[in-house]
């Protein structure tokens, strides 16, 4: 999936905000050292974000059954921002600092638990409402599977 700044759970001011638009600039202007950013160095950004954005989504996926149109969520969104700002800064070998690489690591742990299911994400709403209009909790059978007998 390509990054787009309406289904992405932190855009690039949230990064920015993060690691301060000097510090962005700084680390990404690889291409063209010129003490600017440009479009192709503005796009690692947003690689960035869209590959954080994947492992949000691997760990969330099996509680929203979908993630083609990603929740907004202030939590996700700060650990979307923890991956990203690292990967930012680590970009063509350089160095993060021992903040940032402590909350790299703190997000890919907690991400990790969400995706066990020993920690919940705060404030995500995991039902979905299906085109009949009831909320759907617990296993989807097939029509040809086996199920649980009713009591």
């Amino acid at each position: 999936m390509a990054y787009s700044s309406t289904n992405t759970y932190a855009t690039v001011a949230d990064v920015e905000a993060r690691l301060t638009g000097y510090s962005v600039t700084w680390a990404l202007d690889r291409i063209t050292v010129n003490g600017t950013r440009e479009a192709s160095e503005l796009a690692m950004v947003e690689a960035g974000i869209e590959w954080s954005n994947g492992i949000i989504d691997a760990a969330i996926v099996k509680l929203v059954n979908s993630v083609a149109t990603r929740p907004a969520n202030d939590w996700l969104r700060d650990r979307c921002v923890d991956l990203a700002a690292y990967r930012v800064m680590t970009i063509g070998g350089g160095d993060a600092t021992p903040v940032l690489l402590d909350d790299y690591e703190r997000a890919l742990a907690w991400l990790e638990e969400v995706k066990a299911g020993s920690l919940t994400v705060p404030g995500l709403d995991v039902g979905v409402i299906l085109q009949g209009g009831r909320r759907m909790s617990g296993p989807i059978y097939g029509s040809m599977q086996w199920r649980p007998e009713r009591r």
